[in-house]
């Protein structure tokens, strides 16, 4: 993941491009939330409405041959 916020900041979203070696699509969950659906990496990772306090981004990247990695 790049284009992350620091890890202490009052900004109340995030948009981060996922990616890596052979990765193809992507799920991700906001805290201790579901996972989503696959999305494709030119799909930018984007979430609003933060609320304050700590928060978790989770992602697991799949191959295009349906192998996931965390």
């Amino acid at each position: 993941m790049s284009n992350l916020p620091p890890p202490l900041t009052n900004v109340g979203s995030i948009t981060a491009t996922v990616g890596g070696t052979n990765v193809a699509t992507y799920r991700y969950r906001l805290d201790e939330g579901a996972y989503s659906t696959d999305r494709p990496v030119s799909q930018l990772l984007a979430e609003t409405g933060l609320g304050d306090g700590p928060h978790t981004v989770s992602v697991l990247g799949k191959t295009a041959a349906g192998v996931e990695q965390n």
